[in-house]
């Protein structure tokens, strides 16, 4: 199966930055790599993601504020995963997320976009 490239932009994240790598490192597909753009973070973000020791994670960091686009942007700019996949520097994935959506993009190489709707909590799941 292929690899996942995840991508965060992240601003001024310190509070929830954490729990949102945590439950990628949590994941049961291990095949992934996540590129954090921090966009020119004024709190403890980069200490915080510089910290992170993981070699799935590359970390580039933005002088300034460019905005959550101009981020998204330039995490694309170093993806290698044959998929994408995107998580917030506030949000949190399910356990089973990645690898429920690579098993339906393997399964039928007619599916080009998988998303999930999120009825319950992901802690519930």
């Amino acid at each position: 199966m292929g690899k996942v490239s995840v991508i965060m932009p992240v601003y001024n994240g310190e509070k929830t930055i954490r729990k949102a790598v945590a439950s990628l490192l949590l994941q049961s597909y291990e095949d992934w790599e996540l590129v954090i753009v921090n966009d020119g973070s004024t709190d403890r973000t980069k200490d915080i993601i510089d910290s992170l020791c993981d070699n799935r994670i590359k970390v580039v960091h933005l002088k300034k504020n460019m905005g959550r686009g101009y981020a998204r942007g330039i995490a694309l700019e170093h993806v290698s995963g044959e998929y994408l996949a995107y998580l917030d520097a506030d949000d949190m994935m399910h356990k089973e997320k990645l690898m429920s959506e690579v098993e339906v993009l393997e399964n039928d190489k007619k599916i080009m976009l998988v998303f999930h709707l999120q009825s319950k909590k992901w802690y519930e799941m």
